[in-house]
């Protein structure tokens, strides 16, 4: 395939867009596949709406619990990241250029 590029620091070659259950049944092997023993997964999540984010965050939480196999009373071996900063200095940045 043709390369796409990247943007903004992120390339989009290597990017599968899929669902959770085929991520569960090609990738999350008991015991872990030889090939990728600590597979490692990234969720992107928008939100058509500001004031759903809080919603979407703790779907992804749950997503996530369940993918690494983490019970709801332990804690959280992963990094849930909002880009709320950078969208801060987008925005401060967008409004310095004028056309």
């Amino acid at each position: 395939m043709e390369s796409k590029g990247s943007s903004i620091g992120r390339s989009w070659d290597n990017v599968i867009i899929t669902s959770y259950n085929n991520v569960r049944r090609f990738f999350l092997n008991d015991p872990p596949a030889p090939w990728n023993p600590t597979p490692s997964f990234i969720i992107q999540v928008k939100v058509p709406d500001v004031n759903q984010m809080d919603l979407a965050i703790g779907e992804a939480d749950g997503t996530f619990r369940t993918i690494r196999r983490v019970s709801t009373t332990d804690a959280s071996n992963f990094l849930i990241d909002k880009s709320d900063r950078f969208v801060e200095e987008l925005l401060s940045n967008l409004s310095l250029i004028t056309i």
